[in-house]
């Protein structure tokens, strides 16, 4: 039978506690429960060589002027399908299939729903600002506001980049 390793509880210090001015304790040195066995690296080294290191992923100046473009308008023109002020067929080219076919069918449920209440589809005024969120090489996610005389939509897209070309894969608006 092998024995636990030893359990070292160390009590955080009080704000008034110390001298003014001196340095904090370090994170690891306040409210915490560590085990120590005396194996492995101390807390605080440097990462062991074998361990992988997390890479901002990057975009060609290309892709990123162009998502940059296209984010915006994209997303202006979905949220005009989703009031139904444009047809679906518009977007078609930018969108998967699987998506363009969720998109169909709720504009058919709009367009039903404003025949029995007689709203008027609404106007978009302008998209706001946008944010690019590189995932991979391939993928990127993507958020935008595109405010309407009504409300304000956020959305949040993925594009996905398949042969030589963007796509919308995937969309969420709130």
């Amino acid at each position: 039978m092998t024995a636990a390793p030893a359990l070292t509880l160390i009590r955080p210090l009080p704000a008034s506690a110390g001298t003014r001015g001196a340095p904090a304790a370090p994170p690891a040195a306040r409210g915490t429960v560590s085990a120590s066995s005396g194996s492995g690296p101390p807390s605080g080294a440097a990462p062991a060589a074998d361990t992988p290191q997390r890479r901002p992923h990057t975009l060609s100046q290309e892709d990123f002027a162009l998502l940059d473009q296209m984010v915006p308008a994209l997303g202006t023109a979905l949220v005009e399908v989703l009031v139904g002020r444009r047809p679906v067929h518009s977007v078609e080219r930018w969108v998967t299939p699987e998506l363009c076919e969720r998109i169909r069918t709720h504009a058919a449920v709009r367009a039903s729903l404003s025949r029995h209440t007689g709203v008027r589809p609404d106007t978009v005024a302008a998209a706001g600002g946008h944010r690019l969120s590189p995932v991979s090489g391939t993928v990127v996610e993507a958020s935008v506001v595109v405010r309407t005389r009504r409300r304000a939509r956020a959305l949040a897209m993925r594009f996905e980049r398949t042969r030589a070309r963007w796509r919308l894969t995937e969309f969420v608006s709130v």
